[in-house]
């Protein structure tokens, strides 16, 4: 399926959510070319494409969307961001609390460098349209169901939401906690935050000081760091294997042996015309 705008040509390469409000399909830029994608929200619910309208408007220009309209109802584009889900990488038992209050610092800043309106922003904090990056950065998302859109909500609707992201995030097994999450657990209750830069304060005032870190637990984080690229490997020894395998089973099959192992047995019985046997 194609989407045309005033700036884009999309091609539709994967459906990603089907709603009753909307779908989300990644498309791909064929006027670029291959390796140019956007994330595209199509709204099948006229109300909500109203509301839609509207919060954009007031936003104003430079809120990172590309509005037209297509055939199946209003269409939103966004650049895409490549999946690589917080709660499926994040291993908080595994790294130091350091390196988690880092991950959470990083995660309010993207609230704050982000374009969106606050009503979108909503919906991707509270349906953890959140990516951790391998050197610990944090981007969001905008696979998102508009179903539960409300257009007048606030940057501390939006903060105390991603408090309470933090909150779980710092907490750790074995009723060990940290400063950061001892303060979140007092202050959100009282809806303290209304607004990203008082989060980000207190998650600054509250940072634990680096200390040196033990050999286990070093290994344990280079382990995690590089989990993908020794996956990749292991894979890769385990294919190779199995083809060496297959090739010793078909060898026997044919042959009635593994001409391979001839090198292993009896190597040096004769050497040219001359016996050692004897």
């Amino acid at each position: 399926m194609g989407y045309q705008s005033k700036q884009l040509a999309l091609r539709s390469v994967r459906e990603v959510y089907h709603g009753s409000v909307n779908d989300v399909l990644i498309c791909e830029d064929t006027d670029i070319g291959e390796g140019t994608y956007y994330t595209v929200l199509v709204l099948k619910d006229h109300s909500v494409a109203r509301d839609v309208l509207e919060i954009f408007e007031r936003a104003g220009a430079g809120s990172g969307v590309e509005i037209f309209a297509g055939d199946g109802g209003l269409c939103l584009a966004f650049d895409y961001v490549r999946e690589r889900f917080l709660e499926d990488f994040y291993m908080g038992e595994s790294i130091s609390a350091a390196r988690r209050e880092e991950i959470c610092r990083n995660l309010v800043l993207s609230c704050i460098a982000s374009v969106l309106p606050y009503p979108f922003l909503y919906l991707v904090l509270s349906q953890r349209q959140i990516h951790l990056r391998k050197d610990g950065s944090v981007d969001l998302g905008y696979c998102l169901d508009l179903e539960g859109l409300d257009k007048n909500c606030t940057e501390g609707e939006c903060a105390a939401q991603c408090a309470l992201i933090i909150r779980d995030l710092l907490q750790e097994a074995g009723g060990r906690t940290t400063m950061g999450y001892r303060l979140l657990q007092k202050k959100i209750p009282k809806q303290s935050y209304q607004s990203f830069q008082e989060l980000y304060t207190d998650m600054r005032l509250t940072a634990p000081k680096p200390r040196r870190r033990g050999m286990g637990k070093a290994i344990r984080e280079w382990f995690y760091r590089h989990q993908e690229g020794l996956f990749r490997i292991l894979l890769f020894c385990c294919i190779l294997l199995a083809v060496v395998a297959l090739v010793m089973i078909f060898s026997s099959l044919i042959w009635g042996e593994i001409p391979i192992l001839r090198l292993f047995h009896n190597t040096f019985r004769q050497i040219g015309t001359e016996s050692l046997v004897n």
